[in-house]
């Protein structure tokens, strides 16, 4: 077992369901985050243990701070979304 795995899974879900709540593909997140896909990829499916510099980026792609990527803030509405490609937030 990867030390601190249920950390590792609970920022897998948190990550697929910020991707998924505001409709993006994992390339898209790539080109938001500059995060290769394949890394992000192997984090939602727990297969890789999640540096503080990709937390960054990949806050930074949902338009959210660290700390609400963490918490799975992308869930509650009232929390900052990104801009979607029709210029609408989400």
């Amino acid at each position: 077992m990867i030390p601190g795995a249920d950390a590792v899974a609970q920022l897998a879900r948190n990550l697929i369901e910020a991707r998924k709540h505001y409709g993006l593909t994992q390339e898209q997140v790539s080109d938001r985050s500059g995060v290769h896909p394949t890394e992000i990829s192997r984090i939602e499916n727990g297969q890789r243990d999640i540096q503080v510099s990709t937390i960054f980026k990949l806050a930074k792609a949902f338009d959210l701070t660290p700390g609400q990527f963490i918490d799975g803030a992308p869930n509650d509405d009232d929390r900052p979304g990104v801009t979607v490609s029709t210029g609408q937030r989400r």
